[in-house]
This record gives structure tokens, sequence and C-alpha cells, in this order.
């Protein structure tokens, strides 16, 4: 889990009541950007500990009754007012600085989805058919973090905090989801040949190289190599990839790794479906541009951040 940078946390928050016009405001402002920061980090682990908690436990929309507990304990142990049952399990925790001015607000989604695609973490999922891969595990668990880094400055907090960045996206949004099934059995060690393959196609994920440009990215998710009723061994798997071409690159690399076994006598069939799991999400260009003079009234023009044109 990646905590937030003193730079980032200066993106987020402004402190209109310190001011920066001058060295000792910008200094004090600097101070309790410091302390925020402190205050995260020295949380680092627990915070960690209740994202896997989370992940290992997820909950589908209207049944957050484990999540919603979880997240009212964290907030009160932090001193907040809560609110719990809002809407259903929702969870309400209110931070009062000591120092006047309006409300803000930071919202978080708690739910998890159906699904059965493979989950290849060491805390994967323990409920079946039900998993976090849209990530809000790791939503709730920055709202937690922003939480724990403003309680550090409650007494200094200004009545004015502004940390609502709004991101707009024509056209591809978030790549759908791919999904795969191979299948190796006949003459031969056809079990090798599984661990083989599945070491094969993790090399073909980019996601951990921060050079790739966005259109190359390609993320593949594998589940460990396991024998089925018919003796053959089978990996499964699913892959989301930043452009057609990319996804085209992918699903051909792993034909090639099972056609190269067949001369050996191992039969290896590949099962490749395109979108199978989850679509691509497609915003509608001029729907979008129809609300950016609204949003940008409401947030003001730097709080929304168009990130049409992205760059490697």
């Amino acid at each position: 889990m990646r905590m937030i940078s003193s730079a980032m946390w200066a993106t987020l928050f402004t402190f209109p009541l310190l001011g920066v016009s001058s060295a000792p405001a910008h200094a004090q402002q600097q101070e309790l950007l410091d302390r925020m920061d402190r205050r995260i980090e020295g949380a680092r682990e627990e915070l960690i500990a209740v994202r896997r908690d989370l992940h290992r436990h997820p909950e589908v929309s209207g049944q957050e009754e484990r999540t919603a507990s979880v997240v009212a304990a964290r907030l009160q142990s932090l001193g907040l007012e809560i609110q719990t049952g809002v809407g259903g399990h929702g969870v309400v925790g209110i931070l009062r600085g000591g120092r006047p001015g309006p409300v803000v607000a930071f919202r978080a989604d708690m739910d998890a989805v159906y699904s059965g695609a493979p989950d290849p973490v060491p805390f994967a999922s323990e409920t079946p058919g039900v998993r976090h891969i849209c990530g809000h595990d790791i939503h709730t668990t920055v709202a937690l973090g922003i939480a724990e880094a403003m309680t550090a400055i409650r007494d200094e907090l200004p009545g004015a905090v502004k940390f609502i960045l709004i991101g707009s996206v024509e056209g591809l949004a978030l790549p759908g989801l791919d999904r795969f099934t191979a299948t190796f059995q006949g003459e031969g060690d056809f079990e090798g040949a599984a661990r083989g393959f599945l070491r094969t196609v993790g090399k073909l994920s980019t996601s951990s190289d921060p050079d790739a440009p966005p259109e190359d990215f390609v993320l593949v998710m594998t589940a460990n190599p396991q024998p089925n009723a018919d003796s053959a061994w089978v990996v499964t798997g699913a892959v989301r990839a930043g452009s057609r071409a990319a996804r085209t690159r992918t699903r051909l690399a792993m034909e090639e790794a099972v056609a190269g076994l067949r001369p050996t006598g191992i039969q290896a069939e590949l099962d490749y479906r395109e979108f199978d799991v989850v679509p691509d999400m497609v915003n509608d260009p001029e729907l979008v541009r129809s609300t950016l003079e609204t949003i940008r009234a409401v947030v003001g023009p730097d709080g929304l951040l168009e990130i049409n044109q992205v760059t490697p």
C-alpha cells in the first residue's frame, strides 16, 4: 500500500486560513503536513493489515455488515463521532477541528462484487464467489488513512479544508478483464508444462514497469496450476490490457506458449475469452464534456483534473 507523501498532501489539502504569502505561514503549513506524514507513516502497517483483512472478507453491496464494523471501530478509536446504519450499513465519522469553518467530506465505497476470477495474493478472499476486484478495499483504507492523518492536526485544523479532486476521462476509462484457461494433459510432464506456462505468462505483465506507456499496459493475474477431474493440469487467470493491440499481443503470446508444447507430446489447449469477466468502461466523450462547466462551478477550476491526454 502506498502512503501519501507531503507533496501529495499539499495537492489534496489546501489551508486558506493559514495563507502562503508569508514565510512564517508557509512554515506553519509545512509543519502540519509533516505531522500528517509522520502520523500516517506510523500507522502504515496497521493500515496495510486493515486493507488485507477487508480483502479477505469481502461483502457485496447491501451486506457490508462486517466491513462497516471494522470501519466504525477504526474511526471510533481515533476519537471521531460515529454514525452507523446510514442507508443500510453506511458509516459516517465526523472529525471536528479546533478552528471554525465549513464541513467538507471524503467518501469511499466499501462493497465488493460477485466474481469467480482468480485472486492470486497471499491474503485472498475467503468468501467463495465474492472478491474485491474494483479496489474498494483500498478506497476504504485510504479514507481511514486520511482520517488518521487529519487527526494528527485536529486542534490546528483550519475551518476550510479542500480535498475534493475530480478526474475527467473521455473514452476508455478502465480496461475490461479477459478470462483464460489453459489445460495440459497427455504424455510427459504436463504438470511441469502447466507451471512453465504460468511462468511464461507472468512475464507478459508490464504493470510493474513505470516506463511502460499506458497503451502497452498489461496485467496478467493467475491462480496456481491445479489438477482437474480428468487428471489434466489447469491454469486459470485474467488479463487487463490498456489497448486492443496490447490485448492481442498477450493472447498471441499465450497461444504461442501453448503451441510450443504440442510437439513434446503434451496436449495443451488455451481457451481465451475477451471481456468475459468485465467489459471495457468507456465514457461518452460528448456527455463528459457537457459536465465540465458544472463541475468547475462546484469545485473550482483547480478541483477538476482532465486526464484525457495520458502520456507515459
